[in-house]
């Protein structure tokens, strides 16, 4: 079950993707302003430059678009290379009828009265895509007719191309405004790859395709196709999801391969070395290739420069490139480049920290061997950087070259953090441990210790090896490590205090080595927040935060899971902006350093989170992508809190198959070290209980998990059960024990837990209302909507019907924040009788202000007010202001 995907549990569907050649322009604000000021402001025109692809005849069409609705006479001109030597080419379909006269001055003349003819009075705009492809003469006239001040030019070109004198003449002498068009930024490939697509995009997958091609349109539009088309990209579980390499289709190749133009045999070399070796030293490709050839590929933007130290590093100008070119380069070609560069890496002396790594991959990929030493330092090499699959490919090579145990260790460490946990134990069962140096047999343990517990769910034997291990290692730091991994696998069995004794026995002690350290700080940092204590377990963290951002993936727990145990503290104290912030912030940079094995806990978090802050559609779409990157790693770890938590989402959301098949799930991992979790899954349990109904069964589910979280002393998941079962309706049955676990669990959330069970027990309207502006304090608006949609039925039930009306309104306010949330709290939320405008304006009538004040007030025109106040008469059926003093008391 571990390693496939789990998407399909849930019954999330997104819409078809729709037709790709017209999607909607993102990003573009800025250009179309300018385009608007050029306009207005009595320019001749504006010339739009970019490379191929940014999108620039899309903002030419959306810009025409406005001006035509402005009542101007717009026409295209076309141009294409075929047309360059024909005069006027590119005004062919706007010649008038007849023959032509023979002298160009008459000719053009005659063009000119033709088109101030069409545009009968109006303003002429003339539109121009690719403009560097315009003929000598079209150019002439678009320049003569720009500088009567009756037409408007918009010209899009591209640059690193020759355009004609003419039209470049536009902007050198004045008369029309330069543009640079860039690329799209991340933020705006993500809006826009979502509204093509019709559907959210996961956050790996927006990286990938930003990653692909840093936000050229054209290349975007093309590598969905591609996805779209190989199958790499599905919506399936309701979030777009890449999955797999990319697949360069004849497509794909063909638009990419005219973007970077017609090539000699020089500048064609030059490229392919490129693509198999950037980023290059540019004294490299300066000692193979013409100077010219680089001149040329460089005026043509087809590369890009950035110093590195005392190093030129060259790169591709788009990572495309070296996709397509290193598809369509000969097989025995590309061995050879490969072969070259790392010799030529070698002469140069290697001194960066990658080259290592660079200089074994290209001698393993051109069919030659390395020293076995080389190897394996590039095999470590890739595990710190977290490139997994290139350190086993690295390792197997240290290991045929004679490497030894050193090799099948790293070997082990790659098949583990690749989710081959069985293969990993089988790579270590073959060491014989006699003949290992102690740090050799300390990291044996400890890799074994991992994947059992989280590889293959054996939590209690993985605490045997643990123990024997540090029985006979010596103190120190070699112990410590031992004991740090320990301590984690007693955190995931649910043993909160001995996992914290542990722990702390690390951080306490003279060791302070970091690979010991920060697991230790970690498991520490989970445990004191579990426990309630989260004041502890932010200090805990923050210690050795810094400390975790140095460190590679070549160490025993991903160091970015250090930040997620502080933000797991945020959240269970109540601090949930502080807890999204982080957690999002943190996702995203794990999977920028492809660490995805810390992403797991990031968006694990981001889904619990949200869900905290009632925003049911966003958890569903965190804990799925959980999901789907728990499935690449393999490992248990957080996913059976993930399950449960997605279960609740489901549920919360009114799917109850999915809810349900969400529970299945965890329920299958439970003996695979998931007791940490256990009160997490019997909650999902009472949300699906809660979801058919049943809500009898329902508090009982959460009674039962809040006992068992207080006796294994999880108090804060304690407080979490049990204000469950208040919000099920059994306040009164847990709210002494609500009140006194609040005295002892930090942070503003678990006072607020038994302030709501307090004042739903004796149904205190005001209490009610203001235990709601406590929870929409901290975030938690889903919360905060239940008590409002509570004091609202209890003023009505002692017949406060203005302060009923208020408390359903706010409740509704919150509730739109949500994401279609359905609790039994809000079962009898009726619909607000007055809009939130509707009501501000009878509350102050009500203090007895004028119709102009309220209007000078709320920045409204009288007549708008007494409409708000005429409407208001009629939904609360009373007549006159004197009667709204009474209604909203």
């Amino acid at each position: 079950m571990i390693g496939q995907s789990p998407v399909a549990t849930t019954a999330m569907d997104v819409a078809a993707p729709p037709d790709t050649a017209d999607w909607r322009l993102v990003g573009r604000d800025a250009e179309l302003a300018g385009i608007r000021r050029a306009l207005d402001g009595g320019r001749a025109g504006l010339v739009l430059a970019g490379g191929a692809g940014v999108g620039k005849t899309r903002l030419v069409r959306e810009a025409i678009g406005e001006i035509e609705q402005r009542d101007h006479v717009a026409y295209w001109l076309t141009t294409n290379r075929a047309a360059t030597t024909i005069p006027l080419g590119a005004f062919a379909h706007l010649l008038p009828a007849g023959r032509a006269p023979a002298n160009p001055l008459a000719l053009l003349g005659r063009v000119t009265r033709s088109l101030g003819a069409r545009a009968q009075g109006r303003r002429l705009v003339l539109a121009i895509d690719d403009a560097h492809l315009m003929d000598d003469v079209s150019a002439a006239l678009v320049q003569q007719l720009a500088g009567t001040g009756q037409v408007f030019v918009v010209a899009a070109l591209r640059t690193g191309e020759l355009a004609p004198e003419a039209i470049t003449a536009l902007w050198k002498e004045g008369l029309a405004d330069r543009l640079e068009v860039r690329a799209l930024g991340q933020h705006h490939v993500e809006e826009l790859v979502s509204s093509a697509l019709g559907g959210p995009v996961s956050v790996p997958t927006s990286l990938f395709l930003w990653n692909m091609t840093h936000g050229n349109v054209l290349f975007l539009r093309e590598v969905i196709m591609a996805g779209l088309e190989s199958g790499a990209l599905t919506g399936a579980g309701g979030t777009w999801c890449w999955q797999g390499p990319l697949e360069v289709s004849a497509r794909l190749a063909d638009v990419v391969e005219s973007c970077l133009g017609r090539l000699d045999q020089d500048e064609t070399a030059m490229l392919e070395v490129l693509a198999e070796g950037e980023p290059l030293e540019a004294r490299v490709l300066e000692s193979w290739f013409p100077a010219a050839a680089l001149h040329s590929v460089e005026r043509r933007g087809l590369l890009s420069s950035q110093w590195d130290g005392s190093r030129l590093a060259l790169r591709l100008a788009n990572p495309l490139y070296g996709h397509v070119l290193r598809a369509r380069t000969p097989v025995l070609r590309g061995r050879a480049i490969r072969r070259q560069l790392g010799d030529a890496l070698v002469r140069t002396g290697a001194r960066r920290r990658d080259d290592t790594l660079r200089i074994a991959v290209w001698h393993l990929e051109s069919g030659g061997g390395g020293a076995p030493e080389l190897m394996l330092r590039a095999a470590r090499d890739a595990l710190a950087g977290f490139d997994h699959p290139l350190a086993e490919r690295m390792a197997r090579a240290a290991g045929d070259a004679g490497c030894g145990p050193a090799a099948a260790i790293a070997l082990a460490q790659s098949l583990y953090l690749q989710g081959q946990s069985q293969e990993a134990l089988d790579v270590l069962s073959g060491l014989r441990l006699a003949a290992l140096s102690e740090p050799e047999r300390v990291w044996v343990a400890a890799l074994r210790a991992q994947a059992l517990c989280w590889g293959v769910g054996r939590a209690s034997e993985a605490e045997s090896v643990l123990v024997t291990a540090e029985a006979a290692a010596p103190e120190g730091s070699l112990r410590d490590l031992l004991t740090a991994v320990r301590a984690a696998v007693l955190l995931f069995s649910g043993r909160l205090e001995g996992a914290l004794q542990a722990a702390t026995s690390v951080l306490d002690g003279p060791g302070g080595d970091e690979r010991a350290c920060v697991p230790a700080a970690m498991t520490a940092a989970f445990a004191l927040a579990a426990c309630g204590q989260s004041e502890r377990a932010v200090a805990a963290a923050e210690r050795w935060i810094h400390a975790a951002g140095q460190m590679g993936g070549g160490v025993p727990f991903a160091p970015g899971r250090l930040l997620a145990a502080q933000c797991f503290a945020f959240r269970m104290a109540g601090w949930l902006d502080d807890a999204a912030g982080k957690s999002e912030h943190g996702y995203r940079s794990a999977l920028d350093r492809g660490d995805h094995h810390s992403a797991v806990g990031w968006a694990t978090m981001l889904g619990r989170t949200a869900l905290d802050r009632g925003q049911v559609a966003d958890a569903r779409r965190w804990l799925n992508e959980a999901l789907m990157l728990s499935g690449d790693c393999g490992h248990v770890s957080f996913l059976p809190g993930c399950l449960a938590w997605l279960a609740e989402a489901e549920a919360l959301h009114g799917n109850v198959a999915g809810a349900a098949a969400s529970i299945e799930r965890a329920e299958a991992l439970r003996p695979q070290a998931a007791a940490l979790f256990e009160a997490d899954i019997a909650l999902s349990r009472a949300w699906l209980a809660a979801a058919h109904g049943d809500l009898s069964r329902a508090r009982a589910l959460a009674a039962g998990a809040a006992g068992a979280a207080e006796e294994r002393g999880h108090l804060a998941v304690a407080i979490t059960a049990l204000h469950t079962v208040v919000r099920f309706g059994g306040a009164a049955a847990v709210a002494a024990r609500l009140e006194r676990l609040a005295g002892v669990v930090n942070g503003p959330l678990a006072p607020a837990c038994a302030s709501h069970a307090n004042a739903l027990a004796a149904r205190d309207g005001a209490g009610l209302d203001r235990v709601a502006s406590a929870f929409e304090a901290i975030g938690a608006h889903l919360l905060a909507a239940e008590a409002a949609a509570e004091a609202a039925a209890a003023h009505c039930a002692r017949g406060r019907r203005g302060r009923s009306l208020s408390s359903s309104t706010t409740a509704h306010s919150l509730l739109d924040r949500c994401g279609g949330a359905r609790s039994p709290a809000l079962v009898g939320l009726k619909a607000p009788a007055l809009t939130q405008r509707e009501r501000q304006v009878a509350l102050l009538a009500a203090q007895g202000l004028s119709s102009r004040a309220i209007a000078q007030r709320l920045t409204l025109s009288v007549r708008t007010v007494d409409n708000h106040l005429q409407v208001a008469y009629g939904k609360l059926g009373i007549t006159g202001r004197r009667a709204l003093a009474q209604v909203l008391d």
